[in-house]
């Protein structure tokens, strides 16, 4: 299992304040339940577990305990066992590499040494049930294994070895310290970790320490639990067993006498009873906490058979037909389609009058305002259903008089109510004194015609309209302005004031087109006038706008066309603009697109130089294996891309471009890898020392010993010579008098029957020597 990747932590890390235990306190507790522990009552016996996990960095695995294990008033079969030192009960969680203050998040937390400890880089985590019933104990081992921040870049400091017991008779927890000395004072003796255990899920807790330096080798802590017949959650009600009542003696809330809720299915006043609600009575699958609206009757309940979001309980007459529900549209079809109890009602819109369909004469079922019996309205619809729109004095109509010329002006008297303007009838102001011509109507333009053209009553009234003697039919051509008219003397004002249809003449002094009062700045000189071409020309105005060419910067470059400004409509050319490859002469020197060869590689960027600060990249160069686009194809080849980010690419020897752990010269593990690429799995550290055609990697325990690999027999040499992480019972000196049954000894459980001839008679306690301290023999 590979979990190089940190998944996200199960447990909320929060930030406490400092522990209150001593660091010499030899005992502590209880907690809230009732768990004690104590250094002083506790006697050092550490085993070594048989069965390893394999477990890398930030791993765990979940195994079976062997017997029924009761934590905080709960019973488990299976412990997680994960790499950061911790064991818990909640199936497939991390523990966070990081260690916190007890209680932290909601696992339920063994913890005799929770650190940042990664079995990736050395040692193994492991695991046995030693003993027989009712006497079992569940073993949990870390053996050998580094502190994460030790590693990088290489395994090379120190390690720690402990456990945690759990015992099947009583219930209790003991971690055992063979090694907890890294060799580094910010992580030895516990001052990076947290040791205790907690129930999460309740709050308790029992921290022996955080981040204290109190642990030591062959130390060991106990942790016991209450006793059988205590009131663990504080509720005035001891467990059944003890004669309490109290169903559950882990929540406070459950005892006999408590009231009994109703909706969470827990038996609150251990009468071993639910309460009523949470009960089917009607036996129809649903009680009146699922929703069922009448647990007495089984054809009510919130079941939706049919699927159509309604059930019995919510007034569905047919459950078994998803067409038919509360609030669906009637049909005709023979059904109560709405379950309103009536077949065939099709009148959708409640005004009494029934859809076509189903013989009725609503022309739209769907309107409340439109049936037979009502008026009709201006509104575009047939509202009374006679086949006609919007008909003629229909309510909200407006009168439109006939406007025979279509000028917007009627005849009054000759009108008709309409929802709509139609033509004739589509006026709406009266005073038309001539309805067959279009240009006479009230305010119309008085010409000099002959005719009333406005209907005031008057022909041809007011064309003197500014009192010159002249009207507009007389030749006035501006008649508001009695200075205009024929015979007045010419001015200079953009004014045609004697009427001949020439504006200002005699008044252009240089003959360019432009007058003085016409903008020429300048009207003694033709090149001189409003829009002329502007030149350098010692300051003169020549286009009148009023800048002379040597002070005017058009685009703001702070460049004019006077000092080199070669495009004065662009900003971005000008002298001393850097050359950009764009065809344009960007600064003004009369080469377009120059650019320097920076890197002496024989191409400029605009020759299609990629890098120009790179010689080893320009268009005729042949791709090599660097990580640069050589050839400035605007690509890298796929064996020149490094997509694991371990800095070496496939053609520099990355045999896995998709594992930044393994490439060319990586140190080799013992993971089924070829970590550094040289063909080869499990060499370097797997190598096979001893000769003996096995390594660690194939499970030699002992690569300095050709005598010692799996499936070798074991010889009366205090080894393991098999590696089946166990010595054979003969080989081991039970009664500590220096002798094994291998080597002869008679009783290796009696000190005193052993083959030393202590007085030298020959004869040895178990020969039946009774005095091996005196001689001769008797």
């Amino acid at each position: 299992m590979d979990r190089h990747t940190p998944a996200l932590a199960i447990l909320a890390l929060v930030a406490l304040g400092p522990p209150a235990l001593l660091a010499g306190a030899d005992q502590g507790g209880p907690d809230a339940y009732g768990y004690t522990w104590s250094d002083a009552t506790c006697t050092y016996d550490h085993d070594e577990a048989s069965t390893a996990l394999a477990q890398v960095n930030y791993d765990y695995d979940e195994v079976a305990i062997g017997f029924g294990f009761e934590f905080y008033g709960q019973t488990f079969t299976d412990v997680t066992l994960c790499s950061d030192g911790g064991i818990h009960f909640d199936g497939s969680q991390y523990l966070p590499y990081d260690n916190a203050l007890l209680p932290s998040g909601t696992l339920r937390l063994i913890a005799p040494l929770w650190d940042n400890l990664n079995p990736g880089g050395g040692g193994d985590v492991y695991y046995e049930t030693l003993g027989i019933a009712p006497e079992r104990v569940f073993v949990a081992e870390w053996r050998d294994v580094p502190h994460y921040s030790e590693l990088a870049p290489y395994y090379g400091s120190g390690d720690v070895s402990f456990e945690v017991k759990l015992y099947e008779d009583g219930g209790a927890i003991e971690f055992h310290y063979l090694d907890v000395d890294f060799g580094d004072a910010t992580l030895d003796d516990g001052v990076s970790a947290t040791v205790g255990i907690q129930d999460g899920l309740s709050g308790y807790q029992l921290q022996r320490s955080y981040n204290q330096a109190v642990l030591a080798d062959g130390m060991c802590i106990r942790f016991e639990p209450p006793g059988p017949c205590t009131d663990a959650d504080g509720d005035g009600y001891g467990v059944d067993a003890c004669g309490g009542g109290d169903c559950n003696d882990t929540d406070p809330n459950i005892h006999p006498g408590a009231t009994e809720a109703a909706c969470d299915y827990i038996d609150n006043d251990c009468d071993g009873a639910l309460h009523a609600d949470e009960q089917d009575a009607d036996g129809d699958g649903t009680d009146t906490c699922g929703g069922d609206c009448d647990d007495t009757d089984p054809d009510l309940n919130p079941d939706d058979a049919d699927g159509d979001f309604y059930d019995s309980c919510s007034g569905d007459c047919d459950d078994h037909d998803a067409a038919v529900r509360p609030g669906e549209d009637e049909v005709c079809d023979g059904v109560d389609n709405d379950c309103d109890g009536v077949t065939d009602d099709v009148d959708l819109d409640g005004d009494g009058y029934l859809d076509p369909a189903c013989g009725g004469d609503d022309c739209d079922d769907g309107d409340d305002d439109v049936n037979p019996s009502v008026a009709e309205v201006c509104n575009g619809v047939d509202d009374d259903c006679d086949g006609s729109v919007d008909e003629a004095d229909a309510s909200g109509c407006l009168q439109y008089l006939f406007d025979g010329d279509d000028d917007g002006f009627g005849v009054a008297g000759d009108t008709a109510c309409l929802c709509t303007a139609v033509w004739p009838y589509d006026a709406t102001a009266s005073g038309d004194c001539d309805d067959g011509d279009a240009d006479v109507h009230p305010g119309a333009a008085e010409p000099c015609n002959g005719a009333d053209d406005d209907c005031d009553g008057d022909v041809d009234e007011g064309y003197d309209g500014d009192g010159d003697g002249y009207t507009a039919c007389g030749g006035d051509c501006v008649d508001t302005d009695a200075s205009v008219h024929p015979g007045a003397v010419e001015a200079c004002n953009f004014v045609d004031d004697d009427c001949d249809g020439d504006v200002d003449e005699g008044y252009d002094g240089d003959g360019d087109g432009y007058t003085a009062c016409g903008g020429d700045c300048d009207d003694t000189a033709a090149a001189v006038f409003p829009g002329a071409d502007e030149i350098c020309n010692g300051g003169v105005d020549d286009d009148c706008n009023p800048y002379t060419d040597e002070l005017s910067d058009v685009d703001g470059d702070g460049w004019s066309t006077c000092d080199g400004d070669c495009l004065d409509g662009d900003a971005t050319v000008h002298p001393g603009a850097e050359e950009v490859c764009n065809g344009v002469n960007d600064d003004c020197d009369f080469t377009t697109d120059e650019e320097e060869d920076d890197d002496g590689d024989g191409f400029a960027v605009c020759d299609g130089d990629c890098d120009d600060d790179d010689p080893s990249a320009s268009p005729t160069l042949a791709e090599v294996c660097d990580g640069v686009d050589n050839d400035c194809d605007g690509a890298l080849p796929a064996d020149e891309v490094d997509l694991d980010g371990d800095g070496q690419f496939v053609c520099g020897g990355d045999c896995d471009d998709a594992d930044p752990d393994t490439w060319l010269g990586a140190m080799e593990l013992c993971d089924g890898v070829d970590n550094d690429c040289d063909g080869v799995v499990d060499d370097g550290t797997g190598d096979d020392e001893d000769g003996d055609g096995l390594n660690p990697c194939a499970g030699d325990c002992d690569d300095t010993d050709a005598a010692v690999l799996p499936g070798a027999d074991e010889i009366c040499d205090g080894k393991d010579s098999d590696c089946d992480g166990e010595l054979p019972a003969d080989e081991a000196d039970h009664d500590g008098d220096g002798w094994r049954v291998c080597d002869g000894d008679c009783d290796d459980a009696n000190a005193d029957l052993q083959l030393d001839d202590a007085d030298e008679d020959g004869f040895t306690t178990c020969d039946g020597d009774c005095d091996d301290d005196e001689h001769p023999q008797s």
